[in-house]
């Protein structure tokens, strides 16, 4: 992942390498269907090759790739910042074409993944100097967007 900061917000935002989904549709009549969507695929030449066999079939009516990244937003909070005992961690709404969202919090050094307030604070009690670590509001988050041929990179 690359990593990059928002001075204004203090937010780390790292985000992944691209992935993508090839899919391909026929028709039926009047109906269009999904024929099938490939997994996830790491490599822009994979996409490509995907795309030419699916080209090459007569009866695909349409193609779509679709490209996935991964963001991880770090946001430094305190220890009062946290959710309230016995409170879930807030989901806020997802940024527009957001496949899945997850916030959690971690501790630097410790756990990375600690799914509320309540799991912070009970590991912050077993260190002897729990002032001397970092806290982060962790947000991942998985958006995805339809891409063309044109848009892949031509070096993966």
């Amino acid at each position: 992942m690359t990593a990059a900061t928002l001075e204004a917000t203090g937010v780390a935002v790292e985000q992944g390498r691209p992935r993508w989904s090839v899919s391909s549709y026929r028709r039926h009549g009047e109906l269009e269907l999904h024929e099938y969507t490939t997994h996830r695929l790491d490599s822009a030449q994979g996409v490509r090759e995907h795309y030419q066999l699916a080209s090459e079939r007569p009866w695909v009516s349409r193609i779509e790739i679709t490209e996935f990244t991964t963001y991880v937003l770090r946001r430094p909070v305190t220890v009062a910042q946290l959710p309230g005992p016995g409170r879930l961690t807030a989901s806020d709404g997802a940024p527009p074409q957001t496949a899945y969202g997850r916030r959690y919090f971690a501790v630097e050094p410790g756990p990375q993944e600690l799914p509320t307030g309540d799991a912070v604070r009970e590991y912050l009690a077993w260190l002897p100097c729990p002032q001397s670590v970092r806290l982060w509001e962790c947000t991942t988050v998985l958006s995805s967007r339809p891409v063309g041929l044109d848009d892949l990179p031509h070096d993966t």
